[in-house]
């Protein structure tokens, strides 16, 4: 067994065992177990969406809202709108569930507790939002204020209903210390995108294995980033691999949202320059390679692949198999491999010189330009490169890779890691930066150059073949 093909199933292990840590958060947050919650976070962390999603998956609830006021709330949510109904009423909505919404921006204490008192009662079970309680809280002597959660908090349990705090103090108060469960959510801007973090602080009843996650707010929802979902042959039904086919001027890589991301597709003579960070697992990038490479060769295009450190040659190979016809791969599909190979997708290396790996990367290339329709595209492990052959001639053989490329239309993908020598000399040269990276157990991808923001990765294989999503997170 390859060391990728062992990293992956220890990552299946991993996800099993861990499985429900993230998705399942959210429904934790809604279990018997808790009975009241605290949202904790700076403005525009996503504070009001993570509590309308819950209440979403609750089925409605009531929002009492010490901020803004109704028509606010409508216009600054785009899960939440308002419905105009006979007369002058008008009913709010989260997703298709109704929700009531109050508007108590000039309430106190007082009459927070006594609203607590009158939902519990008429519709006990129920979650309520006070968003924001420190609005209210901090108007209050540390008695008053300890006097009315006690209250609150009491109220709750003996209703067997549901309350969720928001807050935006920093700092540690009486409410932490009261709550079944605290949720602190964060961010920070990495490469001009703004990346999010949610952090399990305290969760009665259940256990804290993953206490950080990353989570996006595309579209308006609260949405936590998974892990990825990889699987080797015999860990899914293969079927026969459905191209998507390129445009005129373009190829498209095989995944929808990529396209979309480049305005159509790949463009003619497209060099791009991937680096994966300092400790992110190659492998974890193998399925995205696959199904662009099944794509390419499906609409005409050879493939020159030179694996990066961590990615076995063979694996690569086998996934491809089980979706695309022998044939193809013989006649579209060059692997290069320091292991001495008789497989005719294979063209064997020497650890030697690296102008004779060079010569035979070109060779490979020139042989599937000529048998057409559409020029190669190459994918060169540079990191593996160095190991091998030291980094001194690399960036003199990578500089001719590339005229090639854009010569003959094709394109190409030089993976460097962080700690590459030549990584500075290689993203100069390219036409695109993206840069990987493994965030609270998710694939994170960053657009650098040209700037396109960031996105999570995740694999599917129900339609037979590893299908790849990239959600933007916003």
């Amino acid at each position: 067994m390859s060391n990728e093909a062992a990293e992956i199933l220890a990552l299946r292990r991993d996800q099993e065992s861990a499985k429900g840590d993230s998705g399942d958060l959210l429904d934790g947050l809604l279990s018997r177990s808790v009975s009241t919650f605290l949202i904790k976070g700076v403005p525009g962390a996503g504070k009001s969406t993570l509590a309308l999603e819950l209440l979403r998956r609750l089925g409605g609830g009531t929002y009492v809202s010490t901020r803004v006021s109704r028509e606010s709330l409508s216009s600054q949510n785009p899960q939440v709108t308002l419905v105009a109904l006979r007369g002058m009423a008008e009913e709010m909505t989260v997703g298709e569930v109704p929700l009531d919404a109050r508007d108590f921006r000039l309430a106190g204490a007082k009459e927070i507790v006594g609203l607590v008192f009158d939902k519990v009662n008429v519709d006990p079970g129920s979650l309520i939002v006070l968003d924001s309680w420190d609005s209210i809280a901090k108007e209050l002597d540390p008695v008053e204020r300890l006097r009315a959660e006690k209250t609150i908090v009491t109220v709750v349990q003996a209703h067997e209903s549901k309350l969720a705090f928001i807050s935006e103090e920093p700092e540690r108060t009486t409410t932490d210390y009261l709550v079944d469960a605290i949720i602190e959510l964060s961010s920070e801007v990495s490469y001009g995108s703004i990346m999010r973090r949610m952090e399990v602080k305290k969760l009665r009843g259940m256990p804290i294995r993953t206490p950080t996650l990353q989570y996006t707010l595309t579209g308006g929802r609260f949405r936590i980033l998974e892990p990825p979902k990889i699987l080797l042959p015999g860990q899914y039904a293969p079927k026969r691999y459905t191209p998507i086919v390129s445009a005129s001027d373009r190829y498209s890589s095989g995944i929808p949202d990529l396209d979309r991301l480049l305005g159509g597709g790949l463009y003619r003579g497209l060099t791009v320059a991937l680096e994966f960070k300092r400790d992110f697992p190659a492998y974890m990038h193998s399925p995205f390679v696959q199904v662009n490479a099944a794509n390419l060769m499906t609409n005409g295009s050879g493939y020159v692949f030179l694996p990066s450190v961590g990615v076995s040659g063979r694996v690569f190979l086998d996934s491809l198999g089980t979706y695309l016809p022998k044939e193809l791969l013989d006649s579209k599909l060059r692997v290069g491999s320091y292991r001495h190979s008789e497989t005719a997708s294979v063209f064997n290396l020497t650890a030697s010189e690296v102008e004779a790996t060079f010569e035979e990367v070109w060779k490979a290339m020139e042989e599937l330009d000529k048998s057409g329709p559409l020029p190669s595209t190459i994918h060169i492990g540079v990191d593996k490169l160095e190991a091998i052959h030291g980094p001194a001639k690399l960036q003199r053989h990578i500089s001719k890779t590339i005229s090639k490329v854009k010569r003959s239309n094709g394109t190409a993908t030089f993976v460097v890691r962080e700690n590459t020598a030549n990584k500075d000399s290689i993203v100069g040269m390219c036409d695109s930066h993206h840069i990987l990276d493994l965030k609270d157990r998710a694939i994170i991808v960053q657009s650098v150059k040209p700037f396109n923001g960031a996105s999570n990765i995740e694999y599917d294989y129900s339609s037979g073949w590893p299908q790849v999503r990239m959600i933007p997170i916003e």
